[in-house]
């Protein structure tokens, strides 16, 4: 080989350098360069994505990091598989409801994201054009889930938007490891763990995103249930110029807005002292040290013990309002319109409030104590209020559902409503419609149960509602569905949104709706009493 030859090779190295490439693949074995690790992914051929599941984007929050924020990762110089699910993080207690137990383990260690591209990957650089991205937040109550549960797989979402969409799953601590507070973890930690690794994820997101072929100025953030709950603190988080540039739209389904306590409210202390005395740390002259030092699965057990007092389908351990990250309750933020994007979309479900409840919870319980189980601070009088307002309601136990789905759910998912210029709203009715099971349609075998209604038409309608939202952040363009009318957005006067259900023939009904009146009514009560309940 002539000298002139190999200063031209030189030459293009350095150019390939100059210009940091960062994919290196085979057809099956893509690997990415993240500066701190390479991760080795794979091509899926049966879903025509390429995979990377697993990458670490925080360091492990064990030992003295726990109740700390989270950190970046320490540098690897091995190459990483990304190719099986990764650890999810140690289950909380699950406030009495059924758990399906995955067949996967659970870390302590677990800052993991996965995420899923689609198309193949060839030569050095990704041939996709800058992709909208899905930042997806799983649920569970701040204390149960994982982006490694087996269901919690987006490719079908992909597949429906004709690869259109690159989409990330996270995963953050939970129940005593994400959210413990108190003075003394305010003091020597920090509160809200778990929402400081979803914007350390988001962040990673920003950072790195580009290297898979995503668009880091085109991310729309979804949650479910408490990953819904997850995404409005995100929204309202006190740290505005950090999130100002993390997404630009927000997905809100089944909303979980449960009170938010000040850090060093005598219920939240009186949690920590609880976890304290179960773990035998209450003694120690630095009682978080001590709790800091133990093996995890010992508070696991302290944990439940603490949690297994609370009322029937409500968890212990939720997010504060810190005064650095969540800065004041949700309904204090909203009333400023402080929010870190205009965009909005969010989704309801017409029973949200049936699967937490029980014959046997409402048999022994009075419906003022139900609803002083739900918000500890509320006054008799208003309790008395909440109690007249749903004497019409035919059962004890359709009385306690009404009220924990709409003082919960459907009521904190209006006041976002009326909070934004331009939302857009939905309501799911498919029978049963109950708390999660919309999720079979974006989430095929989610709680490992088919969707009550298999229609091909209603499904491709259905999720096509998300993905016209992730791709152009409104529905001012025609729908991608047949079957779906135009849209219009949410308006205080109005109040239309759009139905997604069946007629009694089974045919899909999809139509817009205004918003029930009486409905309305009560969501006014509970907005009026935000500041006792803690929303």
């Amino acid at each position: 080989m002539g000298l002139n030859n190999l200063l031209v090779i030189g030459a293009l190295l350095s150019l390939t350098s100059s210009i940091a490439l960062r994919w290196f693949s085979t057809d099956s074995s893509p690997i990415v360069d993240l500066d701190y690790a390479k991760y080795r992914g794979k091509y899926d051929c049966t879903t025509n994505t390429t995979d990377f599941l697993g990458i670490r984007y925080a360091a492990a929050p064990i030992g003295p990091a726990r109740w700390r924020a989270p950190s970046a990762p320490k540098p690897e110089s091995r190459t990483i598989s990304a190719t099986s699910q990764p650890p999810i993080c140690l289950q909380g207690w699950g406030g009495g409801l059924h758990v399906i137990e995955p067949e996967i383990s659970s870390s302590e260690d677990c800052l993991f994201l996965n995420i899923f591209a689609p198309g193949r990957f060839k030569g050095s650089v990704t041939e996709h054009a800058k992709l909208p991205i899905l930042v997806y937040i799983h649920g569970g109550g701040y204390a149960l889930g994982g982006a490694g549960y087996p269901f919690l797989d987006p490719r079908h979402i992909i597949a429906e938007s004709g690869g259109r969409v690159l989409a990330v799953v996270i995963q953050y601590r939970l129940g005593v490891f994400g959210f413990l507070s108190g003075s003394d973890v305010q003091a020597d930690g920090v509160s809200n763990a778990g929402l400081l690794d979803q914007r350390f994820a988001l962040q990673w997101v920003h950072q790195h995103i580009s290297k898979f072929g995503g668009d880091p100025d085109h991310v729309t953030v979804w949650g479910q249930s408490a990953g819904a709950g997850s995404v409005a603190h995100q929204l309202l988080a006190g740290d505005e110029l950090a999130g100002k540039s993390l997404f630009n739209a927000a997905i809100l389904s089944s909303l979980y807005l449960p009170p938010a306590y000040e850090f060093n409210d005598p219920i939240i202390e009186s949690v920590y002292t609880g976890v304290l005395r179960n773990s035998g740390c209450a003694a120690h002259p630095r009682p978080l040290d001590c709790l800091r030092s133990m093996d995890a699965s010992i508070k696991s057990a302290a944990e439940m013990d603490v949690s297994s007092k609370r009322l029937h389908g409500t968890f212990t351990f939720q997010p504060v309002v810190d005064n650095t990250f969540v800065i004041q309750r949700p309904s204090e933020v909203l009333a400023q319109r402080r929010m870190l994007t205009k965009r909005l979309y969010a989704i309801t479900n017409e029973l949200e409030g049936a699967i937490f409840v029980t014959p046997d919870v409402v048999a022994k319980t009075s419906m003022a104590e139900y609803i002083h189980g739900l918000f500890l601070n509320l006054t008799p009088v208003a309790i008395g209020k909440a109690v007249d307002m749903y004497a019409a309601v035919d059962s004890p136990l359709g009385k306690a559902a009404a009220i924990m789905g709409e003082a919960i759910f459907d009521c904190p998912t209006y006041m976002f409503m009326r909070a934004f210029e331009a939302p857009y709203k939905a309501k799911f009715a498919v029978p049963t419609a109950v708390h999660g099971s919309d999720m079979h349609y974006y989430f095929p075998g989610a709680f490992g149960a088919p969707p009550t209604y298999d229609n091909e038409l209603f499904a491709r309608a259905f999720v096509g509602s998300f993905i016209d939202f992730i791709l152009n952040k409104d529905f001012d363009v025609p729908a991608s569905s047949s079957i779906t009318p135009a849209w219009a957005a949410w308006e205080a006067e109005s109040q239309i949104e759009m139905l997604f259900s069946r007629t009694a023939n089974y045919q899909p009904l999809v139509r817009p709706v205004k918003t029930d009146d009486a409905l309305m009514e009560r969501c006014r009560f509970w907005s009026s009493v935000a500041s006792d309940a803690g929303q």
